[in-house]
């Protein structure tokens, strides 16, 4: 019994296969969310049961058998916990679990040391440290509200441009490693304005509603100003006068005299202050007559200028320089007077200040005094005197009943008329030797331009010659080229398009290169 018992447990012993658990059990990523399981494989094993859960779960997943020593998980979560298990399946025999664990983890580490250089009105240059675990890193910079399309580097510096001047830029970059991707980290830089590193002036300034006593001066708006700082003298004055800082860019000066005035204006940006921009100005003393009714001028008349009116309430002033004049040469101006019921003796009285500052009183600027009897038109002869002042001067008319008026006369009846008026220089004798042998040098007129500007050179020589116009930055803007003839003195550049501001004339040529400042002014 005891044999026989012997010999069946012996038997039964003999058909048993041995199977042992799983050993060396390995997790590998593959993804942000996945991983590779892998076994080594066991002696006699017919498959493998596997099954996994999140650590401390009693809900097992994934229940597979494979004939496999790897499985591949998808679709976990990132810094969660997993365990998994894995037995034998031998012939007729199962083996106990082996078990092991793993927790996937972001392991792509954030991108450090940001920082912006080479920075200029359009471009930069972006920075940061590399990683050594870094297969690439990805970039983008915000335009607006919205940010540029994802770019992607194998370095850690890159080059953008297109970019606006003065304006503030959001950027960010992050680390693509070989299974994952860190997060954004984010710096930002500010473009320098179109003056590089300094705080702008403004780019050009204009005088607008002169009186007797008040100057309203502007000035164009500078990117990133804060405020704007205007100062202003007498010309002939050491000392200037502040005004208190303005947002906006125009100011009004009150309280004036007559004369000629220096001003400047400067930005205020955040942390520093630009150099100024200058101009000047005249405030012309007062001249008017209080009631025209009775007699006021109805037409002035000088070479190809004509204006015809009626009575402008006893004071009329053009502020366009519509009336050329050289020095040195002789010119009749007509005055025809207007009336209302009876004719009257008036008395006619032509002034230019040539000095520019506002009086009218100096020495020559009387050019001359005619009366009006028994006709309603003068006609008043001159001479400009050949040392005035190339340049925009103004011109007064005077019409006065009973007695000739004074520089600065308020009177009650009759008018006054100012006129801007522009000296150029004349034409040279381009046959004269002496002429040619002097030095030459290129004049430009109206001075401010308006649309049209005339510039002055005698050539000596036929060649070629090339104008440009340019800005305060160097940037050209309008340029000819074009073949002269000997003793070719004049040309015209119509500079309609250019806006108010200042620009430099260019001419060269075989004699040189010459450069002159200008200003147009509508």
């Amino acid at each position: 019994m005891a044999t026989y018992g012997r010999g069946v447990w012996e038997s039964d012993l003999q058909n048993k296969v041995l199977c042992d658990y799983p050993i060396n059990l390995q997790s590998t990523p593959t993804g942000n969310t996945s991983t590779r399981l892998s076994w080594n494989a066991v002696k006699n094993a017919v498959s493998y049961t596997f099954e996994y859960c999140e650590t401390g779960s009693s809900i097992w997943k994934g229940n597979t058998t494979t004939t496999d020593t790897v499985v591949n998980l998808s679709n976990l979560s990132l810094n969660t916990a997993y365990t998994w298990r894995v037995k034998t399946n031998c012939n007729g025999n199962i083996s106990a679990f082996s078990a092991a664990s793993f927790t996937l983890i972001k392991s792509c580490p954030l991108v450090s040391g940001l920082n912006a250089s080479s920075i200029t009105k359009n471009t930069a240059t972006l920075n940061w440290n590399s990683d050594a675990g870094a297969s690439s890193y990805s970039y983008q910079y915000k335009i607006g509200n919205t940010w540029s399309s994802l770019q992607t580097t194998s370095n850690n510096s890159v080059n953008i441009s297109g970019l606006n001047d003065l304006t503030t830029y959001q950027w960010r970059v992050k680390i693509n490693c070989l299974y994952d991707t860190s997060n954004f980290v984010t710096d930002s830089f500010t473009t320098l304005s179109i003056c590089g590193t300094n705080c702008c002036p403004p780019m050009f300034s204009n005088m607008l509603d002169l009186t007797t006593t008040s100057a309203k001066l502007s000035w164009s708006k500078v990117k990133g100003a804060l405020t704007y700082l205007v100062e202003y003298k007498h010309t002939n004055s050491g000392t200037w006068i502040s005004t208190t800082a303005t947002t906006d860019t125009t100011i009004v000066l009150t309280g004036l005299d007559a004369g000629a005035y220096d001003w400047r204006v400067s930005t205020n940006c955040s942390g520093a202050s630009s150099s100024y921009t200058v101009n000047s100005f005249t405030i012309y003393c007062g001249s008017a007559g209080a009631s025209n009714e009775s007699e006021f001028i109805r037409e002035v008349k000088i070479g190809s200028y004509d204006r015809k009116s009626g009575g402008d309430g006893g004071y009329y002033f053009n502020p366009k320089p519509n009336i050329n004049l050289i020095p040195g040469q002789q010119y009749a101006i007509t005055v025809a007077a207007g009336f209302t019921g009876v004719f009257r003796t008036d008395y006619l009285s032509l002034f230019l200040d040539f000095n520019n500052n506002g009086s009218y009183g100096d020495a020559n600027e009387l050019l001359a005094q005619k009366k009006i009897v028994d006709t309603t038109k003068a006609t008043i002869t001159f001479t400009l005197p050949s040392n005035a002042s190339i340049g925009n001067s103004r011109m007064r008319v005077v019409l006065k009943w009973g007695s000739y008026a004074s520089n600065c006369n308020m009177f009650r009846y009759g008018e006054v008329e100012d006129y801007l008026v522009n000296i150029i220089q004349g034409p040279e004798n381009p046959y004269t030797p002496q002429t040619i042998a002097n030095p030459r040098f290129l004049t430009i007129y109206p001075v401010p331009a308006d649309r049209i500007l005339n510039w002055y050179y005698p050539f000596s020589t036929e060649q070629m010659v090339k104008y440009a116009i340019t800005n305060i930055e160097g940037k050209e803007l309008v340029s000819k080229n074009y073949k002269i003839d000997k003793y070719f003195t004049n040309g015209q550049i119509d500079v309609s398009t250019l806006k108010n501001g200042i620009y430099f004339l260019n001419i060269a040529s075989t004699e040189g290169h010459q450069v002159v400042k200008f200003m147009i002014n509508r």
